[in-house]
């Protein structure tokens, strides 16, 4: 098939991209801090860089460390000065750690209050004034992936995914002429608002069904899929966008295996940053082929039927990460609008699933208006509702219905 029509170029990633995640390297031990719920004194440890999802960090309200595998948690002190990792805006537990260190750079890591991080006891961090030492430097080891943008989301001509790799899924949409409009997510309206980064692609196609943004290359930007009419799949690397540094072709990764768009996603399923294929077959249940880098790269490992699946209906089915593990999880929208969810354990024969339960009644019955994805940015999908007369609403994931709820953010957009 001759494709024609888009405005693609070949560029390199902007170096202004924000790193989706960060390590916390200690320079005497050579260690990393791992956080945990838990929210005792004395519990975060240090162990060997990369040894866990527990160990990256993100930034929220620029001087908060916040946990991105527990989605929630944050490094904070307490009045004795012991440093703990708990939940975010806890009255006793308010104390912000400020980041001070760029890539490279051993620096001391502080709190407002005066504290410092500091290791004593072999293992355990405190916050202690009045340190000297190799074993009261810090630095943020940036360049991880964020394992929390390989899946898409979105149906129609809005989509939702991380264009610009800072972890929190922007807004896209597809005109009828085909051409991509981004607007970069700061918040939303009230909160940060939204930055209009304009036309970033003339597009493949006004088919929106058949046009679909996850990250293909694990690099934390949301790339540019097409499911062309045969079923194959067209894929160009995102390094910017029209006029900020363009994206890059590379060409066929997939033959597909079926031409109705409608029963395949793409999402991250083993975790790794990168887009899976999966198909949602006429039973329900679903196939998936792990992403080695396609057809033009070490190509795919068939994992075979990963679930017998809850419905027929593709469209009620949304491949998400609910809790955080980097994973897509299985949610369905049930008639009454409720969404139900198992916890993605590996899939059928891999590990299995957890019977996550209803997580939310939801807040309409047309399944086609909600999206699941993250919003927020803190490694768990948010609901994201599309009203009748196009603003969206936004419910922030803190564990679901029975786990923990949600927060209503309220209208974030108007919408385009």
């Amino acid at each position: 098939m001759l494709l024609t029509g888009l405005s693609f170029s070949v560029g390199q990633a902007s170096a202004l991209v924000s790193p989706a995640a960060f390590e916390i390297q200690n320079q005497a031990t050579g260690l990393c801090i791992q956080a945990t719920s838990d929210v005792h004194p004395y519990q975060i440890e240090l162990h060997p860089c990369g040894s866990s999802d527990d160990q990256y960090f993100g930034v929220r309200d620029h001087n908060t460390f916040v946990d991105l595998a527990t989605g929630g948690t944050c490094l904070a002190t307490d009045t004795q000065g012991n440093a703990l990792s708990v939940l975010c805006g806890e009255s006793a537990y308010n104390v912000h750690w400020m980041a001070g260190s760029v890539q490279g750079d051993w620096t001391t890591i502080s709190s407002p209050n005066g504290c410092y991080l500091k290791i004593l006891n072999g293992m355990t961090p405190a916050c202690m004034p009045g340190f000297q030492g190799s074993n009261a430097q810090w630095r943020m080891i940036y360049g991880h992936p964020n394992h929390h943008n390989g899946t898409e989301a979105g149906m129609g001509r809005v989509k939702w995914a991380d264009f610009d790799g800072d972890g929190k899924a922007d807004y896209l949409t597809i005109g009828a002429d085909g051409a991509v409009n981004v607007w970069l997510n700061k918040g939303g309206d009230g909160h940060g608002g939204w930055q209009a980064l304009g036309q970033v692609a003339t597009g493949l196609t006004s088919d929106t069904s058949r046009v679909r943004f996850a990250d293909f290359d694990g690099d934390g930007l949301a790339d540019y899929l097409c499911i062309n009419p045969d079923g194959s799949v067209h894929v160009y690397l995102n390094r910017g966008g029209d006029g900020h540094g363009g994206w890059q072709d590379l060409g066929q990764v997939a033959t597909g295996l079926t031409s109705d768009a409608s029963r395949v996603r793409f999402a991250d399923i083993d975790g790794d940053g990168r887009a899976d294929y999966n198909v949602i077959n006429a039973d329900g249940s679903v196939t998936t082929y792990l992403n080695n880098g396609g057809d033009s790269g070490a190509g795919w490992v068939n994992y075979g039927q990963i679930a017998t699946g809850f419905t027929t209906d593709p469209s009620r089915v949304r491949l998400a990460d609910i809790d955080g593990d980097g994973k897509a999880d299985y949610s369905v929208i049930n008639g009454s609008g409720a969404v139900s969810t198992y916890l993605n354990r590996g899939g059928d024969g891999h590990g299995g699933w957890s019977d996550y339960g209803q997580i939310a009644t939801g807040v309409t019955s047309d399944q086609n208006a909600v999206a699941l994805a993250d919003f927020t940015g803190d490694g768990m999908a948010d609901y994201i509702s599309t009203n009748p007369n196009g603003s969206v609403n936004v419910f922030r994931n803190d564990g679901g219905d029975g786990h923990g709820g949600w927060t209503d953010l309220g209208q974030i957009a108007t919408g385009a």
